[in-house]
């Protein structure tokens, strides 16, 4: 049993060859950056904890969607510059705001020189999606991919979307999926949140978020 396992929560993807939790109960264990992390549900978790890979606790999770809506307009500045139109300066600044806010946004709970250099070495695999850059840091990286996963997936962990939605220049606006990076287990690899929910144990060892299965029950 891991520490994650001591808290109730939700499976809901994998970066990196780690698995991404989602508590479902609000934890005050240990000060910042301590192995046996605090957390809440406005959090997303990189990793278990003690017993598993030391965790990542990731903070504000709207600042890293409005991270992720500024790489997209750049993306599509960059490629379709014929068709598209940039949102004026405005929404540029106060997405700006939003994402660089002095509110920190990684916690890295008891992990060593190893697990951040094999971290960053795997990061770098060309299996991924959007794999990391030379030019790109690490941290860049898990923020805009994370933020791209919470704008589309958990929505209700932003804070932030009906203001970054209403913005000039965003409404009706798709974004794309660039990073693309979070993964999850294709249909009947895991049990299904419902299956898991019939039972007990989800209290001590979670759940896996998304119920589906193949072929669908009708």
């Amino acid at each position: 049993m891991s520490y994650i396992d001591t808290i109730k929560h939700e499976l809901v993807g994998y970066i990196n060859g780690l698995p991404i939790y989602h508590p479902l109960e609000t934890v005050i264990d240990g000060e910042w950056g301590g192995y046996d992390f605090s957390c809440s549900p406005q959090n997303l978790i990189i990793g278990g904890g003690a017993g598993e890979h030391p965790a990542l606790v990731i903070h504000n999770l709207g600042s890293l969607v409005a991270l992720y809506i500024l790489l997209c307009i750049e993306k599509h500045t960059e490629h379709f510059a014929d068709s598209f139109i940039a949102p004026p300066e405005e929404t540029i600044d106060h997405l700006s705001d939003l994402a660089f806010d002095t509110k920190e946004n990684l916690e890295f709970c008891g992990w060593s020189m190893t697990n951040i250099r094999d971290f960053i070495e795997l990061a770098k695999c060309p299996l991924h999606f959007t794999p990391l850059l030379e030019k790109q840091t690490p941290e860049e990286w898990i923020k805009e991919s994370i933020g791209q996963f919470v704008y589309f997936s958990l929505p209700e962990l932003n804070p932030f979307t009906e203001e970054i939605n209403s913005l000039p220049g965003l409404k009706n606006w798709f974004p794309g999926y660039w990073m693309s990076n979070v993964t999850c287990p294709p249909p009947n690899h895991i049990k299904s949140k419902k299956e898991s929910l019939q039972g007990t144990g989800f209290k001590e060892h979670g759940f896996f978020r998304w119920d589906y299965t193949y072929p669908p029950k009708v």
